[in-house]
């Protein structure tokens, strides 16, 4: 669940009275023992105690989807972690606790010797009337929000081949398609990806299911024509994903 919080509010409203601009600039992620994340948030949340709180640091990305709805999105890098967390928050530039989310217990992995860590995505929206003027936030979305194919692969390897593209997925398909061997894909849809076997050697793929996909009308799934997929359950022909904004990273 996820909610504006009244201190929130009070401060958009005083700020909007003053014909000043709401600029939310922080990202917190924490965990709370005990929390259910099927529980109504409570509108005077206490800010997170110190030791709940696993990651602070700026939002990665602000648009507008539209003139009443503004997305912030954070977008951790491999080597962040390891934690855990079931609570997420969107703070003001003046320490304002502005909004929280309650979400299922989550864990970033981190890189280390013995695995590549992942980068996991996380998106937070607000709605209200104007908010987009409220919090000054105009970037259009189409720009970068649901593909953040040049953040991500910047951050995850510098060296990936030219030609390599953005796909997003709305069907089942066999890739590579048009001798393009796209580097990150987004399932808008239910629907299996079939990669064959000519994937170049070391190459990387970011998969990531959208926040609109609804989990329970299908699967999300990538297969390979040959070969196997290792997984932390062992090795298997295809890999379904169970959890939509989170990026799964598959190295050949």
């Amino acid at each position: 669940m996820a909610e504006i919080l009244n201190r929130g509010m009070m401060l958009i409203t005083q700020n909007l009275a003053l014909n000043v601009a709401t600029h939310i600039d922080k990202m917190v992620l924490a965990y709370k023992p005990g929390l259910n994340y099927t529980d109504p948030v409570n509108p005077d949340e206490p800010d997170p105690a110190p030791g709940e709180i696993k990651y602070r640091g700026p939002v990665t990305r602000a648009s507008a989807i539209s003139p009443d709805k503004v997305v912030y999105s954070l977008l951790l890098e491999p080597t962040v972690g390891p934690f855990t967390f079931n609570w997420m928050g969107l703070e003001a530039r003046d320490g304002t606790l502005v909004a929280v989310s309650y979400l299922p217990d989550t864990v970033k992995v981190a890189k280390d010797a013995n695995q590549p860590g992942d980068t996991l995505i996380r998106n937070f929206i607000l709605a209200f009337a104007r908010a987009s003027a409220a919090l000054d936030v105009t970037i259009t979305p189409e720009t970068w929000q649901f593909d953040f194919t040049d953040y991500i692969n910047t951050a995850i390897s510098d060296g990936l081949r030219t030609g390599f593209s953005a796909s997003a997925i709305t069907a089942d398909s066999s890739l590579p398609a048009n001798g393009k061997y796209p580097s990150h894909l987004r399932f808008m849809k239910p629907a299996a990806v079939t990669l064959d076997e000519t994937w170049p050697d070391g190459s990387r793929l970011g998969v990531i299911v959208d926040h609109s996909v609804d989990m329970a009308a299908g699967d999300c799934i990538i297969r390979l024509s040959t070969g196997s997929i290792s997984t932390p359950l062992g090795a298997d022909q295809q890999v379904r994903l169970i959890e939509s904004g989170r990026e799964f990273v598959f190295e050949k």
